[in-house]
């Protein structure tokens, strides 16, 4: 017992101390890609101001031009070093995965990367110079001119590549619920109306009040919804019960019936043991009076 406490817990060590190393490594991976992006955050900072050339920039504090320095360096050194984070996090739990389970779950990480990055790059490209014309359209008197801070500006850039990079997650999000049989394809399907309108509202909140950005954020988040569903059901196709339809009311239901063809079973079992016994103590009353009907005839 106490051999087995001690393995145990020396189990739990060597966990604690992979995961340590693994952490390590990638803090050292963030730290060095944030310095080497330091070395280019003047030119990250000119890049980003590029996206709204009719706008004038002012800053209010001293420091503020070099915190937006810091922030902008900080955030590309966490997408720079994103690929060694996930790797990271990879090596240290594949040695508990099946090989079937490590390829699904290396191409979920791999996944998540390109997908944030593409939610990103799509909110560079399409998304935030639309907006930004459309919030310079919204002013309407002369006497007012489109001068903001560096730092709200910063701010909304970082908030809306943060925004579709995390919606644009969405296929390795539901493929990964339904690798924990959390989701089914069937479910989608049948859910799919109610998505529909979820993403409408969602791409009413992040956009300006203008219908054509709500269809240009509408339509590839759309688009991703049913890329899920498909990735949803090629996991389910892969394990092999792409054909079950178990929403959680019929499992419950399938539940129930099993349940009470377990007790019909069972009565039906007692009630064949009650009849077995009343026939074996039939035999014997019956052979105790043919017995006592022989008895006499053997005295005499």
């Amino acid at each position: 017992m106490k051999a087995g406490k001690a393995g145990g817990l020396n189990t739990l060590i060597g966990h604690f101390e992979e995961l340590r190393k693994r952490c390590l490594i990638a803090v050292a991976a963030f730290v060095a890609a944030s310095g080497i992006s330091l070395l280019f955050a003047e030119r990250l900072f000119d890049f980003l101001l590029g996206f709204a050339p009719q706008y004038s920039f002012i800053y209010d504090t001293p420091s503020q031009i070099v915190v937006q320095y810091f922030n902008i360096g900080l955030v590309s050194g966490l997408v720079l070093a994103s690929p060694v984070i996930v790797f990271e996090l990879w090596v240290f739990l594949a040695p508990a995965l099946k090989k079937r389970e490590k390829a699904m779950i290396a191409g979920l990480l791999s996944a998540g990367v390109l997908l944030f990055l593409a939610g990103a790059y799509f909110a560079c490209r399409a998304i935030i110079p639309f907006m930004l014309d459309f919030f310079l359209s919204a002013n309407v008197s002369a006497r007012i001119s489109p001068t903001i801070t560096v730092e709200n500006y910063i701010h909304f850039l970082l908030t809306m590549l943060l925004i579709f990079g995390i919606v644009f997650e969405m296929p390795a999000m539901l493929a990964g619920f339904s690798l924990l049989r959390l989701v089914k394809a069937a479910w989608l399907v049948r859910s799919q109306k109610f998505a529909v309108v979820a993403i409408l509202l969602l791409a009413a909140i992040i956009t300006p009040p203008d219908v054509v950005s709500q269809i240009i954020v509408a339509i590839p988040l759309l688009a991703l919804f049913e890329i899920s569903v498909g990735v949803c059901w090629l996991i389910e196709r892969s394990r092999g019960d792409a054909g079950r339809d178990r929403s959680p009311g019929r499992e419950g239901e399938a539940t129930r019936e099993g349940e009470a063809a377990q007790q019909g079973d069972a009565e039906r079992q007692g009630t064949a043991a009650r009849q077995g016994e009343a026939e074996r103590q039939g035999t014997a009353a019956q052979d105790g009076v043919a017995g006592q009907q022989r008895a006499p005839g053997n005295r005499g």
